[in-house]
């Protein structure tokens, strides 16, 4: 598919962001990926206190 069969030759640039974001995703893994998105909005940064760190 693809570039072989000249499909994404006449797609605009909204189509091959979507194609790009699609294939992103595919290759990350859809949980994964979504899991990523909901624990960065829950979470944030967090930092560690002394008594978690191993020496």
């Amino acid at each position: 598919m693809g570039l072989s069969a000249g499909a994404t030759g006449v797609l605009g640039t909204s189509g091959k962001l979507v194609i790009i974001a699609l294939m992103f995703i595919g290759r990350v893994g859809i949980l994964s990926f979504g899991l990523a998105i909901i624990s960065r909005g829950r979470n944030g940064a967090r930092r560690l206190d002394d008594s978690e760190l191993t020496y």
